[in-house]
């Protein structure tokens, strides 16, 4: 099934626009019947755009759809399951966000839905005609993988694996501080890396003043975060290679994949219809900034119709390469501060992922205010309890820190956006004061 769809993405990526949406319309009032059908949470909503079930889904429609805001799911997400499914979706999974906007969330996938991200991830390295015979280095999450030895296996995964040959893959966790994944790196010495942005930066910038060659890296696979052009800057100086980069979420999956040819992105439009709208509600034109709406085609489990991702991004013109997928010339959204360490040095602040996801929390953001010390801004949910969760949040914490750090702990009514429109999980005003 997966080459299957792999042939078909070779064949629909160079459909016109026009063929591509007409196809998109198609699939979402199939998922608008489901969700109407299927999901009460939907029912009103729907009816009161003008759905009904068997009618067309015209645009105007589908304008007048509520917007789905993200605390929905953080509060109580099984409001948003379908009682049912058609049949050829197969089992379900759950999977956490990391709370990257501030309010951690699960949600639950069908086998179909997570076929299309499978096929996602194969574009991506077809697309840039990444060799996955050689060796991959990756630089995420905590996962155990420690300094120095890190972790091993055989195959860069399970799904590369069954559509290409693949060499070895190691893992190191990204709290480590960036000198010494540095030097795993140079003892690792991969033909490909796989990391976070606003790590990558901190990365390259050290090795490029070290003097740090990685004799054998071909490539650089960036998720999770902005890419800036001084991140591109900063990998050919460091390494003299280019960054591939994804536009992912873990409720959607992927959303849009670099161009081959450019450093913008072409919006997954199998998978996906992504919407960039402005402060009115109304779609932006090319160039103007909009907050990202997303709606995820082939996920019936937990359909997500028209989800605030609290994204920013814009569109752009069609692109040169002849595809006919949309094209988002940059995204906005999703970028992190360093954590610094009492001793100086600096790791990414990937603590925060799913720390706060079983907790009752609607919103949260720790903020570095000195070396040693984090405030723990908090949004309680009503079963909240500070004298029972303050002490549970500094065991988890603890636990995922690198260092000691002493905690203070505030309450809020609500954790503001910043004026540009962006939700920081983690922010350091010894890093980055600004």
């Amino acid at each position: 099934m997966l080459t299957g769809l792999l042939v078909q993405f070779e064949q629909s990526q160079w459909w016109s626009p026009e063929r591509l949406k007409a196809q998109q319309d198609r699939q979402r009032a199939s998922l608008l019947s489901h969700a109407y059908d299927k999901v009460p949470y939907y029912k009103a909503p729907l009816a009161e755009a003008g759905y009904r079930p068997g009618r067309e889904v015209t645009d105007e429609i589908w304008s007048r759809i509520p917007i789905l805001d993200r605390q929905v799911l953080a509060e109580d997400s099984s409001v948003l399951k379908a009682r049912s499914m058609p049949k050829g979706h197969g089992r379900t999974s759950e999977r956490s966000s990391s709370g990257s906007s501030g309010r951690p969330i699960k949600v639950v996938i069908t086998e179909l839905a997570t076929l299309f991200r499978d096929a996602g991830v194969l574009r991506d390295i077809l697309w840039h005609r990444i060799d996955t015979r050689g060796k991959l280095a990756a630089i995420r999450g905590r996962s155990g993988a420690a300094y120095p030895k890190g972790t091993g296996q055989e195959s860069w995964s399970p799904v590369v694996r069954s559509q290409f040959e693949t060499g070895p893959a190691v893992a190191l966790s990204s709290t480590t501080e960036v000198p010494k994944q540095a030097l795993w790196l140079q003892r690792e010495n991969p033909d490909h890396l796989m990391i976070i942005p606003h790590n990558l930066f901190a990365l390259a910038e050290h090795c490029r003043k070290e003097g740090i060659k990685l004799d054998k890296l071909r490539g650089v696979s960036t998720y999770g975060g902005v890419v800036r052009p001084e991140d591109r800057q900063a990998c050919r100086e460091a390494w003299g290679v280019e960054i591939y980069d994804v536009y992912s979420a873990e409720e959607s999956g992927y959303m849009a994949l670099q161009c081959p040819l450019h450093e913008h992105y072409h919006v997954q439009a199998e998978a996906v219809i992504l919407e960039i709208i402005d402060e009115a509600g109304k779609p932006c034109a090319p160039g103007q900034r909009g907050r990202v709406i997303v709606t995820a085609l082939h996920n019936f489990a937990m359909p997500l119709i028209r989800y605030d991702l609290g994204d920013y991004a814009e569109f752009g013109e069609p692109c040169d390469c002849g595809r006919g997928l949309p094209v988002v010339r940059r995204i906005h959204g999703r970028t992190r501060d360093m954590l610094t360490l009492p001793s100086g040095g600096q790791v990414s602040p990937v603590f925060v992922n799913d720390a706060f996801k079983d907790l009752p929390v609607r919103q949260f953001q720790i903020v570095q205010d000195a070396p040693d010390h984090l405030e723990v801004k908090i949004v309680q949910a009503p079963d909240y309890r500070p004298e029972e969760q303050e002490a549970l949040i500094r065991e988890v914490l603890s636990e995922r820190l690198p260092a000691d750090y002493a905690m203070t702990f505030s309450y809020h009514d609500k954790i503001e956006h910043t004026p540009g429109g962006k939700y920081f999980d983690f922010r350091s005003l010894v890093s980055n004061p600004e």
